[in-house]
C-alpha cells in the first residue's frame, strides 16, 4: 500500500510558484520610471523651471529605469541616479557663470 507522500508526489503544496518571491520593487521601479519618463515628456519642465533644473530632473526616470531593469542595489542605482543628476545639471550652471573649462 502507497503511503500519503507517495500519493502526493514529492511537490508538495509550499513548492511552485510563489508571489512573495516576485520582485515588487523592481517592477514597480521599472513602471514608476516609464510613468516619470512620459510625464516629463507631457509635461515639459523647461518651461516652468530653470534649464539645469529641467536637465537635472530627466535623470529621476533614468534611475528608476536602471533600477528595474539590472540587478544592482538601491544605493547605487541612487549613486548612478546623483552623478547623471550632477553630470547633466553642472554644465549649464558653469556655463552661466562663464566658467569654462573645455575649450
Amino acid at each position: 500500500m502507497p503511503t500519503k507522500r507517495e500519493l502526493i508526489g514529492r511537490d508538495g503544496p509550499s513548492d511552485g510558484f510563489q508571489w512573495s518571491d516576485v520582485r515588487w520593487h523592481r517592477i514597480g521601479a521599472f513602471v514608476g520610471g516609464v510613468v516619470c519618463s512620459l510625464l516629463y515628456v507631457r509635461i515639459d519642465p523647461f518651461q516652468y523651471l530653470p534649464g539645469w533644473v529641467a536637465i537635472s530632473l530627466a535623470s529621476v526616470p533614468i534611475g528608476l529605469l536602471f533600477y528595474g531593469l539590472t540587478e544592482q542595489s538601491w544605493q547605487t542605482a541612487l549613486k548612478v541616479t546623483v552623478g547623471v543628476a550632477v553630470g547633466t545639471g553642472l554644465p549649464p550652471v558653469l556655463g552661466s557663470l562663464d566658467l569654462a573649462f573645455l575649450p
